[in-house]
């Protein structure tokens, strides 16, 4: 399927571009005005993309939730991440202790919850 690339552009000035895939560059701009605001144009027709199949591999993380807190503050912070199923609860709460995560310094760190997946 044709990719077409679409221009935002914003009253300041500034401006993204954005690939949308579409039969054609009707469809293509009828997307974009659902979805942005800006003033739109297409900036190139079309580009062509191979179709690849994926391929079929296992993938196992955890999805973890974890709230730190400031010491001396008391400030708090929660953060949801993503990380490879083989780390453990000492090797996630070991990589955030002590880090500035929006604006709060991990002195301590808390599991929520952790689940499992495999995609």
């Amino acid at each position: 399927m044709p990719k077409f690339k679409i221009r935002e552009n914003f009253s300041n000035g500034a401006s993204q571009n954005t690939y949308i895939p579409a039969s054609n560059e009707v469809v293509a701009l009828e997307i974009a005005q659902a979805l942005y605001g800006g003033e739109l144009e297409v900036l190139k027709v079309p580009i062509d993309i191979e179709v690849q199949e994926a391929a079929l591999t296992a993938v196992s993380y955890k999805d973890v939730s974890i709230m730190i807190r400031n010491e001396e503050t008391d400030n708090k912070a929660y953060l949801n991440i993503l990380v490879d199923y083989s780390k453990n609860t000492t090797d996630i709460i070991s990589a955030i202790k002590d880090k500035t995560i929006n604006g709060v310094k991990a002195d301590t760190v808390t599991i929520i919850s952790i689940r499992a997946y495999e995609v």
